[in-house]
């Protein structure tokens, strides 16, 4: 079942990256390629059993821009941060699942596309919206890697000191989907497996960055 959300996952994401670029308008020229470094807070999934607390880290990653159409960049982006969660389990849980610590590396892939309004010379702002997946990559062996459907939300600022270099900063809100009786993070608990951990229908957790990164801008 993992092998097939992965699958499921990467297969809709390249999909969407080429239903973005399917069009006539775009531009061989103008592509941008940003190297990006920043915090994230990782925030919490509440799950029936008890709550999975991820620390918020430093995060990096890269984000391919190509222009589309007059002020429309589509963008692939990877971002990742190494992160530690805590499982705090319920009262009547402590048996089954009792608290512990999970080294997490936090992986997003993001594609989407973000409309840039010129504010002065040289100088933009833009916000977009993205839809990837989130990819938890854990440490430990004992415990299973989870993917999750995930979307998000940018806005941010572009300055720009010639026709090929320049700065964004930016910032985020990212959201990874959890259905209700999804199995996740199989090994927590010594009575048994940890597969049943679940949560109340379908629920959202929110995560988050601000960022800095140095733009590339090629083609010019």
């Amino acid at each position: 079942m993992m092998k097939i959300k992965k699958s499921i996952s990467l297969i809709a994401f390249g999909l969407m990256f080429a239903f973005i670029l399917n069009s006539n308008n775009v531009s061989a020229q103008g592509v941008e390629i940003t190297p990006f470094a920043g915090y994230m807070f990782n925030g919490k999934i509440n799950f029936i059993q008890g709550d999975l607390k991820f620390s918020d880290e430093v995060d990096y990653g890269v984000i391919l821009g190509i222009p589309v159409s007059h002020g429309v960049i589509a963008e692939l982006s990877y971002t990742r941060s190494e992160s530690r969660g805590t499982w705090s389990p319920s009262y009547y849980y402590q048996g089954d699942f009792p608290a512990t610590f999970i080294n997490v590396n936090i992986n997003y892939f993001q594609v989407g596309a973000i409309k840039e309004m010129e504010i002065q010379d040289d100088f933009f702002g833009f916000g977009g919206l993205t839809l990837g997946a989130a990819y938890y990559n854990t440490t430990d062996k004992q415990y299973a890697d989870l993917w999750r459907f995930a979307f998000g939300f940018q806005a941010g600022l572009k300055y720009f000191f010639s026709d090929v270099v320049g700065v964004r900063v930016q910032g985020r809100m990212l959201f990874p989907i959890y259905g209700g009786g999804a199995g996740a993070y199989c090994g927590v608990g010594t009575s048994g497996s940890g597969c049943g951990l679940s949560v109340g229908g379908t629920a959202l957790m929110l995560q988050g960055d601000l960022t800095a990164g140095i733009v590339f801008r090629l083609g010019n």
